[in-house]
């Protein structure tokens, strides 16, 4: 980067100055934070050139707490309704299949009732047989 005079730029250029090297700074450590970032040394030169926009900024008794750092708002698409509708028909599901295992376990101990009935049975056959 080329060096600035920052003492021959007005009240104005200065504001303008400082909020591009805000922006810049805020890619840069995103793009640091995703391993994007083509040189590092680019986040202390910005940090440095900010400090010396506010240096020359409070020289001049300009409140830089008072610059308006304009922000893009997305629009959100609001998707509350079709949620709670996902939300019932799972809850929907999850009463449906434990009705089922709960049907299911039923019959289970049913046949298994019935099956150590029927061997307990044939046991009891065998015996008297073989007396």
């Amino acid at each position: 980067m080329k060096k600035v005079d920052y003492k021959a730029m007005n009240d104005e250029e200065l504001k303008s100055n400082y909020i591009l090297l805000k922006r810049n700074l805020f890619n840069l450590k995103l793009q640091h934070s995703v391993g994007q970032v083509s040189n590092p040394h680019e986040i202390s030169t910005t940090k440095k050139n900010i400090a010396r926009v506010l240096t020359e900024m409070t020289a001049r008794n300009i409140d830089s707490s008072k610059i308006n750092m304009p922000v893009e708002k997305k629009k959100v698409k609001k998707a509350a309704k079709p949620q709670a509708k996902a939300e019932k028909v799972s809850k929907e599901t999850v009463k449906a299949s434990a009705e089922t295992k709960s049907e299911a376990k039923t019959e289970t101990k049913k046949t298994t009732k019935s099956a150590t009935a029927k061997t307990a049975e044939a046991k009891t056959t065998t015996k008297k047989e073989s007396v």
